[in-house]
């Protein structure tokens, strides 16, 4: 497979001097994710790099004076001449090499920018429809396109946690990190053909938390697709992917835990009967699914109906077991206010 170097214990060491809980290879390499799921173009990726304090070098070409490769350098990070200590994006991580830096921008570059942001309701709604069909092209049978959307998806899980509520926030984060390490592979993504999804996952950036929060219908099919990720990489037998998929499942579980509290809260303060209202989370099988149902329900003949199935299916049932500044030239006082 295509694991990325793992650090020396110099490095480590020199981590440890410095007081850092992560080495600069390490953290270069999930830098350069972050903002790679946030651009659309090559020459985006390098100056938001930049603008985060990291030294970018570019190697050009002696004939054609076209860039070839890149390295990256951490902030503070010198050797004993003092200058920069670069590493290079293949040593980041196989899949942040040039060459598929420039495969993954290859088609955001060809979508025309928006001349306004969309509305936060409209990308959340592309997203969860982009994420559903994902779940279908994992069972698809279509490795290449498989690959390209849980590329995407990484890219997602990095957008949705830049403007995610402080309350789950570092939660989405660790899950995007955690999916770095899942999203590589030995297969050649077709990005093609996960367009939606990509853009969707692009957007997400102009979709600020100041417009009501992330929705946790929205969160809980980012859960699902997490566990069919982790399914598909264990049906290949990519063992160091599913578990990494794994990880960034308990990170989602977290985070969903977290927005769905208040939730929760105002649902239970909001129902007549709590018997009633609370019953269903704490056996369901999927509180995920009841949750959005509750959400979208509306006060109906189908709510009596729902609260007198709820009331017979009470006296049967027992309790069941069950973590960067926007492109496209956005001023800071902007993007603080997408925050």
């Amino acid at each position: 497979m295509t694991a990325p170097k793992t650090p020396t214990s110099a490095e480590q060491a020199k981590a440890t001097r410095m007081g850092r809980a992560v080495t600069s290879r390490q953290w270069l390499r999930e830098q350069a994710y972050a903002v790679l799921a946030a651009v659309r173009t090559e020459e985006q990726f390098f100056d938001v790099l930049g603008s985060l304090g990291i030294k970018v070098h570019k190697r050009v070409g002696p004939e054609t004076a076209e860039v070839t490769g890149y390295s990256l350098a951490a902030p503070g990070d010198t050797n004993t001449e003092g200058e920069p200590v670069y590493f290079g994006g293949s040593k980041l991580a196989p899949d942040l090499s040039l060459n598929r830096i420039r495969e993954t921008l290859a088609h955001a570059d060809q979508t025309p920018a928006r001349r306004t942001p969309p509305r936060p309701q409209e990308v959340w709604r592309q997203a969860e429809t982009a994420l559903r069909e994902t779940a279908n092209i994992l069972d698809s049978g279509d490795d290449a396109a498989a690959q390209a959307h849980l590329a995407a998806y990484s890219t997602l899980l990095h957008n949705t946690a830049l403007n995610a509520p402080p309350a789950y926030r570092a939660e989405l984060r660790a899950a995007a990190t955690a999916f770095n390490r899942a999203r590589r592979s030995a297969i050649r993504a077709d990005h093609h053909k996960a367009t939606a999804l990509r853009e969707a996952a692009k957007d997400l950036i102009y979709a600020s938390h100041d417009a009501g929060g992330l929705p946790v219908a929205v969160i809980a099919t980012i859960v699902h697709l997490a566990v069919a990720a982790a399914r598909w990489y264990e049906q290949r037998g990519y063992q160091q992917q599913a578990a990494a998929a794994q990880q960034t499942l308990t990170h989602l579980q977290a985070g969903y835990r977290q927005a769905a509290a208040p939730v929760l809260a105002d649902l239970t303060q909001r129902t007549p009967r709590p018997q009633t209202a609370q019953r269903e989370l704490d056996t369901a099988h999927s509180p995920a699914e009841v949750l959005t149902w509750r959400i979208t329900l509306v006060p109906n003949h189908r709510t009596q109906a729902a609260q007198a199935r709820t009331k017979i299916g009470t006296s049967r049932a027992g309790p069941n077991d069950m973590t960067i500044r926007p492109p496209n030239g956005q001023s800071e006082q902007s993007t603080r206010r997408h925050r």
